[in-house]
């Protein structure tokens, strides 16, 4: 009998649900199953589904800018001299920090469909781009190019930086989007503003160390009209990056080309060198512009630029 009610004993003993010195029995425990992580948002899906990206139309457009600078005439090509030779544009190029430039055309024809500042705009493009090899980055919208509210779903600030933000992901596929949760994808959705700027510094922020970012803006001030608040509330995101040092040895130069003279969201543009005002003849003693001067005064810097990021 005593080695049965042993036996008992070491039975109950063993049961998982009794605590092996008192032999109370335990409260159940129900193990908790470990917390899923959640699933990412591919690139693909966030360009395609969500930003609604469509991935020809900055380089269609820069296309036909390049394309109608050969109608330019002997005047609107010095104006292009003057933007290169000038000093303000040297020293955004050159600037160890990050910067910002507007350059104003100040040009009383708006219709002609030709624009030297836009030209301007689109080498400063082409020259990034020749860069081979190199942490450098060109961003860019032709806002002239998307007037026609009615019938252009870009034609507006929202399409600028849903495009800004595709053209970032297409060129940097490292990007951790652990960020987009399912609220942000539907305020991108419903082109809330705010979120698109907040997705875009984060975006900056994620690159990786040494990388030089250009973000090219032409003739914003065409949206005004329609959209001043939107217009400002853009230029204050964007120059707030540029006023930021990323701590990674990385720059932003954000670089806006106007055609004309008014342009009233720029008021904030209050640093020294922050403006360069083209005259109306351009004062280039008719030379007319060519690719060799271009190379020679802009490009090399900009390759320069790319050699000492490798350092």
């Amino acid at each position: 009998m005593r080695n049965l009610l042993q036996c008992v004993e070491e039975a109950m003993l063993s049961n998982p649900r009794l605590h092996p010195q008192t032999g109370q029995l335990l409260q159940l425990q129900y193990a908790q199953p470990p917390a899923q992580k959640r699933k990412t948002i591919s690139r693909r899906s966030l360009c395609e589904s969500i930003l609604r990206y469509e991935g020809k139309i900055p380089w269609a457009d820069l296309t036909t800018i390049m394309h109608r600078g050969s109608e330019l005439s002997l005047r609107e090509q010095d104006r292009i001299v003057y933007v290169i030779e000038s000093q303000a544009l040297r020293n955004w190029l050159l600037n160890p920090k990050n910067a910002v430039l507007l350059i104003r055309g100040n040009s009383e024809d708006l219709d002609s469909g030709a624009s030297a500042m836009s030209f301007v705009a689109a080498h400063v493009i082409q020259s990034t781009r020749q860069v081979q090899k190199s942490r450098l980055l060109c961003l860019h919208w032709f806002a002239g190019q998307h007037r026609n509210v009615r019938n252009d779903a870009d034609a507006n600030v929202h399409g600028i930086m849903r495009s800004l933000i595709g053209q970032l992901l297409h060129m940097y596929n490292e990007f951790d989007l652990y960020f987009i949760k399912r609220s942000t994808a539907i305020a991108i959705r419903e082109n809330d503003l705010k979120v698109l700027c907040d997705v875009f510094d984060e975006l900056i922020f994620q690159l990786p160390e040494k990388t030089v970012t250009f973000c090219v803006i032409d003739w914003l001030a065409c949206l005004e009209y329609h959209q001043k608040e939107d217009v400002q509330f853009l230029l204050d995101r964007l120059r707030a990056i540029a006023r930021h040092a990323s701590g990674k040895e990385s720059l932003f130069k954000l670089l806006l080309t106007h055609a004309g003279g008014t342009f009233w969201a720029t008021a904030m543009f209050d640093g020294p060198g922050e403006i360069l005002d083209v005259p109306e003849d351009g004062d280039g003693n008719r030379m007319g512009f060519n690719k060799l001067m271009w190379d020679a005064k802009v490009s090399n810097k900009i390759g320069h630029l790319a050699v000492r990021l490798k350092r």
